[in-house]
């Protein structure tokens, strides 16, 4: 099935921008084989599981956020925005690392 979005509509200009990040970061952070390796990566390192490692890496934005607003950052300053598509980028790959491991019965690195 494909679907095609509406730059013109504000959540899906989102997950445009949510889409476009992913692929940049997992050209970076990823593998050929894995687009998910740099979380099997710091899990191995980390004694976790790649769910738990993006769940750490998402806590960090999470926490970085919270200072900013508690300490008054302004909620326009620079860096907010990536941080709210960081997250949410986060929450999806953490669901396709659980849909991973549900349909493998394993972590299967």
């Amino acid at each position: 099935m494909t679907v095609s979005l509406n730059p013109d509509d504000e959540f899906e200009a989102t997950l445009i921008e949510m889409v476009r990040v992913h692929r940049f970061k997992k050209s970076v952070y990823g593998s050929n084989e894995d687009p998910f390796a740099n979380f099997y990566d710091a899990a191995h390192h980390l004694a976790m599981t790649p769910l738990e490692a993006a769940i750490a890496f998402h806590g960090k934005h999470d926490a970085k956020m919270t200072k900013w607003l508690r300490d008054g950052q302004p909620t326009d300053a620079p860096g907010m925005e990536d941080m709210f598509i960081d997250r949410a980028v986060y929450s999806v790959i953490e669901l396709a690392l659980w849909n991973r491991r549900t349909a493998n019965g394993r972590w299967g690195e």
